[in-house]
């Protein structure tokens, strides 16, 4: 059953149930917040949230929960900002996120910034402007949390997103400090059953499910 909207800031932002299967069956168990997880995982060697009183080294960071935490942290400020004109509290991304659910709806349009790189030798970060419903924003926000630590197949799409106001290639990410870039079609495979569980795009967030990939082929020749 697909998720509502207030399903999904639930699942973001506070402790949820889901259903886990197990040998002797479906249990239900309680998972924390998708976005408190996220930042635990940052530093995932550190025990019982690390101690004042201990001056070793910090454990490694984990720089793709790192990545995430502060795309999602923009994006909710940037959305928040957009229909509360007050200044932005001082907070985490959960609290954005469920300020800025309460005073919009799934339908409502956003626009949030997404990073990009240029094709110049050295190449350039920057931010781009995209457009989308807040659904669609927070579908987005959900699946990349559970892909990290879930991590489907994926198989690239070698062709550029058909979506008009989209049209990208590639997506990039600055890794170690190293300039990556992939592409921005995907399809993600699960792993148990090699059955293909949908497409999407990287840069805008636009996603097929498998009944839609004739659709697509058409639309991206």
């Amino acid at each position: 059953m697909t998720a509502t909207f207030l399903d999904l800031i639930d699942q973001l932002t506070r402790p949820h149930p889901v259903t886990v299967q197990r040998l002797a069956g479906a249990e239900i168990r309680t998972e924390d917040a998708l976005l408190v997880m996220l930042r635990d995982a940052v530093f995932g060697g550190m025990e019982g949230g690390g101690s004042g009183s201990s001056f070793g080294s910090k454990p490694p960071i984990d720089v793709g929960a790192l990545d995430i935490i502060e795309e999602i942290t923009v994006q909710a400020t940037e959305a928040l900002a957009a229909v509360d004109k007050r200044p932005t509290p001082l907070g985490q991304a959960e609290d954005y996120v469920r300020l800025w659910a309460g005073l919009i709806d799934e339908a409502s349009l956003v626009v949030v910034s997404v990073p990009g790189m240029s094709e110049t030798d050295p190449p350039v970060a920057f931010r781009e402007l995209r457009e989308c419903n807040a659904y669609e924003l927070v579908s987005r926000w959900v699946s990349r949390i559970r892909d990290f630590f879930n991590p489907p197949k994926t198989m690239e799409i070698t062709a550029a997103c058909p979506v008009s106001e989209c049209g990208q290639r590639y997506v990039y990410r600055n890794r170690d400090g190293e300039h990556l870039r992939s592409a921005a079609l995907t399809i993600s495979i699960d792993r148990e059953t090699d059955r293909s569980l949908g497409a999407k795009c990287s840069a805008c967030g636009a996603m097929w499910e498998p009944g839609e990939f004739e659709q697509l082929r058409d639309l991206i020749g």
